[in-house]
């Protein structure tokens, strides 16, 4: 994920991304995903920067625009793009075995990446439901609340527990403020932190091809348009429900992926690695 003013990060990363050797060959190829248009005339970047990366693109061809809003007026600010992205990316880049999402401050180390990838496809099939990246658990409200419940940084007994009892906002402080149960939630379902998070061609298609996602991104957008900004998780959370914006990024994308496999009827390999060093259970 990046956006016309982040050249300088482009730069780092195609010198970083340009000593692996699964790059040069082609075994990976990276592309930096802009959105197609932005969320408000007044807050378009100066035309600079939209002549600079017309000429980035002409140069290195390796800008990916899909139709998702830079620069939403909210802290779920890549949702927009993260959704289009998966939409897209499998009709817009055929021919790949996997697609990766990342951001634009992640240094993936391309050829591990290639590695990684190539066992599972030689211990799944080419043909398997592949949901990778560095596994958390979570529930979800439904009917369009757009509200993330319980879990990030514990276990499915934990998310599970949280979703039905509430749980403390502190997880270093038990016993101070609290949030309350979610009566409106599915889950615990697994979902992938939006830092680095794969799926199969097989997957990323069927998560492309659900009517429920699109449907989702469409109310979603539309929430865009009439929520009230807010800059941070729990101020957009005390929104009215039928004006809540989506802000958790990577849950809501995780919720639509373990809702598109479970409709289907099908099943996945849940491929969990470890990305946080400050994590206990990555140690």
């Amino acid at each position: 994920m990046s956006n016309p003013t982040s050249d300088r990060l482009r730069v780092q990363l195609r010198e970083w991304n340009s000593l692996f050797a699964a790059h040069r060959q082609g075994n990976v190829a990276v592309r930096f995903v802009f959105g197609s248009s932005f969320y408000n005339a007044t807050e378009q970047p100066p035309a600079e920067a939209v002549s600079s990366a017309q000429q980035e693109n002409s140069t290195h061809g390796d800008l990916l625009f899909v139709d998702g809003r830079e620069r939403l007026p909210h802290v779920g600010v890549v949702t927009e793009k993260s959704a289009a992205f998966w939409r897209e990316i499998a009709a817009k880049e055929p021919g790949f075995a996997f697609y990766c999402k990342s951001d634009d401050d992640t240094m993936v180390h391309l050829d591990r990446l290639d590695r990684v990838l190539g066992q599972v496809v030689r211990t799944e099939g080419a043909d398997r439901l592949v949901y990778l990246g560095h596994m958390k658990w979570r529930g979800w409200d439904e009917g369009y609340r757009f509200q993330a419940c319980g879990g990030s940084w514990g276990n499915a007994a934990k998310t599970k527990s949280d979703i039905l009892f509430g749980g403390p906002v502190d997880l270093h402080n038990p016993s101070g403020a609290q949030y309350p149960p979610c009566p409106h939630a599915v889950g615990p379902y697994p979902y992938m932190s939006g830092g680095m998070v794969c799926m199969s061609r097989a997957l990323a298609l069927l998560v492309a091809a659900d009517a429920a996602f699109g449907d989702f991104l469409a109310v979603a957008k539309a929430r865009n348009d009439h929520g009230v900004r807010c800059k941070k998780a729990r101020l957009c959370a005390n929104q009215p429900a039928a004006m809540h914006m989506w802000h958790h990024e990577d849950a809501g994308i995780g919720f639509n992926v373990f809702r598109a496999i479970v409709s289907a009827n099908a099943s996945a390999s849940i491929v969990p690695v470890p990305v946080h060093f400050d994590e206990p259970d990555d140690l």
